[in-house]
């Protein structure tokens, strides 16, 4: 049967030890304090040469509109037009889980950082000088008198725009853009942007959604849009030929005829018939253009800006006191492990 032994502590080793642990640690408190300092330097210099970085943040909400228009789709068919995906088909392509995607596309990214912020300069422009990368390493002499708004005049131009257009880039990608959906199935979108210029982040998160809206709308509905162009050019095609056909049919009128006159009159009858098949025609042709269109009014997804960055924008970098705070309390625990590791257990008489 199991008989469980009393453990005994010794309290008194206990508070030996740890009274030799305290003098240990007492001797090395000049390391200690070393470290300490050093920690709370570090944080003074970090602060003082760290670039602000201003948050602007954006949210919006994305509707997608339902299907349904598979008989809308079978109309247009007969007429030769695809409705595609807005006619009822798939329409999980361009979902909205991809418009992340979309974002942060080189696309997207380009003609935003491209958009002008004046006459003379584009916010590419402000990003280089805003971040230093005109006087970084490698950049400061291809970098001092450029500017992305100015025409391009030779292939080396070409070459440093591109390359910088990249590295900006990808430099805004991995520190500064942040986009986040508040839920899995949820369809509220937020895009945060932090830059050392409060205006770059400003308008470089109001563009970037609103360049990203124009983009999704163009790709749900450019299938449509397209088709809707093609009845509108073929219904003014029709109303041309109709109103000829009925010229036609009013000028081969006779109203007394003779024999000699019958061919006319068969003339007139023919066109008569081609004006009532055209007509027919024209109107199949207007219906299926009113259709498309408020298949289209159906379909378009809606964007909807919910919250848009505000002036002035919040430096969003750690308050110094809490920064000292930290290092302060950092530094200490290393100091202790530094002095801990010289601290040898005393060892026990007769061992």
């Amino acid at each position: 049967m199991f008989d469980p032994q009393p453990i005994r502590i010794d309290t008194d080793q206990i508070k030996g030890l740890t009274s030799q642990y305290l003098q240990h640690i007492s001797k090395r408190l000049g390391l200690v304090l070393v470290i300490i300092a050093l920690g709370i330097a570090g944080a003074f210099i970090w602060s003082w040469r760290s670039r602000p970085a201003y948050e602007a943040k954006c949210s919006f909400v994305l509707e997608e509109k339902s299907g349904g228009g598979s008989g809308i789709a079978g109309i247009a068919s007969q007429f030769g037009f695809d409705l595609g995906s807005l006619g009822g088909g798939s329409g999980n392509f361009f979902s909205g889980d991809n418009i992340n995607d979309i974002i942060g596309s080189s696309t997207v990214m380009d003609e935003v950082l491209l958009s002008k912020v004046d006459s003379a300069t584009t916010l590419a422009d402000v990003y280089l000088d805003a971040s230093g990368m005109r006087s970084a390493y490698g950049w400061k002499d291809k970098l001092n008198n450029f500017s992305f708004a100015k025409p391009i005049t030779s292939a080396e131009a070409s070459h440093v725009r591109d390359t910088a257009l990249l590295v900006v880039r990808e430099k805004i990608r991995e520190n500064s853009l942040l986009i986040d959906r508040t839920s899995k199935k949820g369809s509220i979108f937020s895009v945060q942007v932090k830059s050392p210029d409060p205006k770059f982040a400003k308008l470089f998160t109001e563009r970037l959604v609103s360049v990203t809206s124009n983009m999704y709308i163009d790709i749900k509905t450019r299938n449509l849009t397209g088709n809707i162009a093609k009845l509108e050019k073929r219904a003014d095609s029709l109303r041309q030929l109709f109103g000829s056909k009925s010229r036609q049919s009013y000028e081969q009128q006779i109203l007394d005829a003779n024999e000699a006159f019958k061919l006319n009159l068969a003339n007139t009858e023919i066109s008569q018939r081609d004006k009532s098949v055209i007509f027919e025609i024209y109107a199949e042709v207007m219906k299926n253009l009113e259709v498309s269109r408020m298949l289209l009014i159906n379909q378009t997804p809606v964007i909807q800006v919910l919250d848009s960055p505000k002036d002035p924008l919040v430096d969003v970098r750690m308050p110094l006191l809490k920064l000292l705070a930290i290092a302060f309390v950092l530094s200490v625990a290393v100091g202790i492990l530094l002095a801990s590791l010289s601290f040898r257990m005393p060892k026990e008489n007769g061992a």
